[in-house]
């Protein structure tokens, strides 16, 4: 079929149509000037990424651009006719001490190989984001250099970088981190240096309420990492569980901020709280919503009841016959929105949404603290909790 295509279009030529680009200066000849011409190069590309049913051009011919490879679909075999050799070399060895120096700059200070000390400079979010940038530029220079022998002095730190990166992922629980686009021979490099040391790279880190989190935790590290870590597992787990009951771990997140500031330089002491945490984090929230007559999923909308009613009220606290209200509307609300959700397919059939709709509204209505904003807060929360199950 694709033979076919390609006849189609080269029917009327001698010779298979081609593109050209070239990295070009200001001096440039004008026959020259329109083959580096950026609007004329993007568009190229995109011609060229096309099917050949849509467009002719069958060969892209590249000069100095593109070194790290060319992704395209109908990109079949890429023909490489050059060395990076004498002057075009000396132009990417100051690029890569660049980056090199730039990626190794956020560890100064820093003796040795301990990769804990290396991950903990990197606790910092907007840290780690701006460290991945540097990384990834490094990384792709070396792609560009690789396998020349011009690149070997940097191999061992680019090793170092790479477990680094993987390591302030798993730790951190930053699943944004990601340079698998660094070039196939850098990934290639980092991953068998990773799992030369034993790591595997796809394994996930071990769960907060996993039976053996504090296992993991062991080894020969400092107080300062494994509170570190505990402290990220707990954030993660916050931010994972948000929306199955925002008040709660909005409580929660509080209090870990409070555990972090108290400790702040006692490592000790804040491992121990941490871990106290993690040990009635599961725990407390089953136990208050028993202690109330409530299942987890009814407890979770209760809090937001409580919340916003006693906002509008504009007192702190609310008498006992308003909580028993707010109680007996969580449970008739929840057993609505469980029968609704029963429906097969129930998001996607609009008369069945407007209904259930209607029936939450009438029911909010006839409750003493009635009003438009929390009508709309508990239709929000309906459609954000059971709409993602």
């Amino acid at each position: 079929m694709q033979q076919q295509s390609t006849k189609t279009c080269w029917r009327n030529s001698e010779h298979p149509p081609s593109e050209v680009i070239i990295s070009g200066s200001n001096g440039d000849l004008e026959y020259i000037a329109k083959y580096t011409d950026k609007k004329h190069q993007k568009q190229a590309i995109l011609d060229y990424a096309k099917p050949l049913t849509e467009n002719p051009v069958a060969f892209l011919i590249v000069k100095d651009m593109l070194l790290t490879g060319f992704d395209a679909p109908i990109a079949q075999v890429m023909y490489i006719d050059r060395k990076l050799q004498d002057h075009t070399l000396k132009d990417e060895i100051p690029k890569l001490k660049a980056a090199h120096t730039r990626a190794m700059a956020f560890f100064k200070g820093i003796n040795g190989y301990n990769k804990d000390d290396y991950i903990l400079a990197l606790k910092d979010e907007t840290v780690r984001s701006q460290f991945e940038i540097a990384l990834r530029r490094f990384a792709k220079q070396m792609d560009v250099i690789l396998p020349n022998v011009a690149a070997r002095p940097f191999i061992a730190d680019l090793k170092l970088l790479g477990k680094v990166h993987l390591g302030a992922r798993t730790f951190y629980r930053d699943d944004g981190m990601d340079i698998s686009d660094a070039g196939e021979k850098v990934r290639q490099l980092v991953d068998e240096h990773i799992i030369s040391t034993g790591v595997d790279p796809k394994i996930p880190p071990v769960d907060l309420l996993a039976a053996n989190f504090k296992e993991s935790l062991q080894g020969n590290r400092s107080k300062e990492s494994q509170a570190s870590e505990v402290e990220s597992a707990i954030k993660h787990h916050i931010t994972v569980n948000l929306d199955e009951d925002p008040e709660y771990y909005k409580s929660l997140s509080l209090r870990l901020r409070d555990i972090i500031e108290k400790t702040a330089g006692n490592w000790d002491k804040q491992y121990e709280l941490l871990l106290e945490m993690v040990d009635t984090i599961d725990f407390e929230h089953k136990k208050a919503a028993q202690d109330i007559g409530l299942s987890e999923t009814e407890f979770s909308f209760y809090n937001i009841l409580m919340v916003e009613v006693t906002q509008l009220n504009g007192e702190d606290t609310l008498n006992e016959s308003l909580h028993d209200e707010i109680k007996i509307m969580t449970q008739t609300l929840v057993s609505m929105f469980d029968e609704a959700t029963q429906i097969v397919d129930f998001f996607n059939k609009p008369n069945e949404v407007k209904r259930v709709r209607k029936d939450i509204r009438r029911t909010i209505i006839d409750a003493s603290f009635d009003s438009p904003e929390l009508r709309q807060i508990v239709m929000d929360r309906y459609g954000s909790f059971y709409g993602s199950r």
